[in-house]
């Protein structure tokens, strides 16, 4: 039970980089667009370029899904749901979706506990 609260904890953790991942790409998305200045748009690039890569959030998600699978029967089907959601979210970051990733779209707290 101690390494499903872990992992509860490592899960909200990671839904919480996924969501601020997806506003600050789409606060420079915006700041680029609202922009004509040569200057600001290369710094606002720079920034983007900046912004931690989604590959290294699913290799986290990957490692978190591994522990899931290997933990308790009664916490592996809520924890699974946890990492279904945040694979979604994941793929809405990397732009794999036509929704926007936002915070209501989080699994933290959604899944029922055991």
């Amino acid at each position: 039970m101690r390494g499903a609260v872990a992992l509860d904890a490592a899960l909200a953790e990671l839904d919480d980089s996924l969501v601020d991942l997806a506003a600050e790409r789409e606060v420079l998305a915006a700041r680029l667009k609202a922009t004509s200045d040569p200057a600001v748009q290369a710094k606002i690039k720079e920034l983007q370029a900046k912004l931690p890569k989604p590959d290294a959030l699913a290799a986290k998600l990957q490692q978190h899904e591994q522990a899931a699978k290997a933990g308790e029967e009664l916490t592996q089907a809520r924890l699974l749901a946890k990492i279904a959601a945040l694979r979604k979210l994941l793929a809405q970051v990397e732009g794999k979706s036509g929704a926007p990733p936002a915070a209501e779209n989080s699994p933290v707290g959604k899944a029922a506990s055991p």
